[in-house]
């Protein structure tokens, strides 16, 4: 068998690498400078912008007066009047329940309790009228 197990081409003479860069050199095209550089054609240029003299030359061709106009505008306009609230006995949304707005039970059974807690609370406590070290005793 006359197989060769390189990688294709290896048996070819290869140029040097020198070689190779001074082809690529001869291709290249030298540098350009701006003297040696094709003449580009102008772009039309735009007006000077105005000086601060010329500006204040400028005049509003309307000598209309804005602020008085939009005083009288404002002192001729009426506010809207305001829209009228439904009442209870106008119409009842279905979302709303029978018992819509009333505090639960629950929350009246806590408010109870804690006063009741309260009161106890403040029963315990002792007299400030009594002198110190002393009990008070009950008339009994």
């Amino acid at each position: 068998d006359d197989r060769t197990f390189l990688k294709r081409g290896a048996r070819e003479a290869r140029p040097a690498m020198h070689a190779l860069h001074a082809k690529k050199l001869e291709k290249a095209p030298g540098p350009v400078f701006l003297s040696q550089a094709e003449e580009r054609p102008s772009t039309p240029r735009k007006d000077a912008v105005p000086s601060r003299r010329e500006v204040l030359k400028l005049k509003r061709t309307d000598d209309e007066d804005f602020l008085s106009r939009n005083r009288a505008e404002a002192q001729r306009r009426v506010p809207p009047k305001p829209r009228a609230r439904p009442t209870k006995g106008d119409q009842v949304s279905p979302a709303k329940h029978g018992s819509f707005g009333a505090v639960p039970a629950y929350l009246d059974e806590r408010k109870r309790e804690l006063r009741a807690e309260a009161a106890a609370a403040k029963k315990a406590l002792p007299d400030p009228d009594c002198p110190a070290g002393m009990t008070k005793m009950d008339d009994g």
